[in-house]
């Protein structure tokens, strides 16, 4: 397995023929109060970040993480990993990521 580190909570795992990505915030749209810096820096442009991606990994929904912008630029037959809040008494999370995927028309 190889692990890439592309930037703030993005990883890129290589395993077994397969692509994993975590968190991808990899567009310069800025988040909450105009913020935009990422470390470490990026080193490739986002379309080769994303491309051959297998699978998606958001951790949770704040901004930084489930970065709208930047998912759009998945090819919409990626395969998204997010948890399931149900347990927690704001278990709205997981429907809203699950409800914003699907409308973005990601559909595994």
């Amino acid at each position: 397995m190889i692990i890439e580190n592309i930037t703030h909570a993005c990883l890129k795992f290589y395993f077994n023929n397969k692509i994993l990505i975590t968190d991808p915030w990899i567009v310069e749209d800025p988040i909450k109060a105009g913020m935009i810096y990422k470390l470490p820096r990026m080193r490739s442009k986002p379309m080769d970040i994303v491309k051959n991606v297998d699978y998606c990994y958001i951790s949770h929904t704040h901004e930084d993480h489930f970065h709208v912008p930047s998912l759009k630029l998945f090819s919409k037959k990626t395969k998204f990993f997010i948890p399931d809040f149900s347990h927690h008494k704001k278990g709205r999370r997981g429907e809203v990521m699950f409800q914003t995927l699907k409308k973005m028309g990601f559909y595994k």
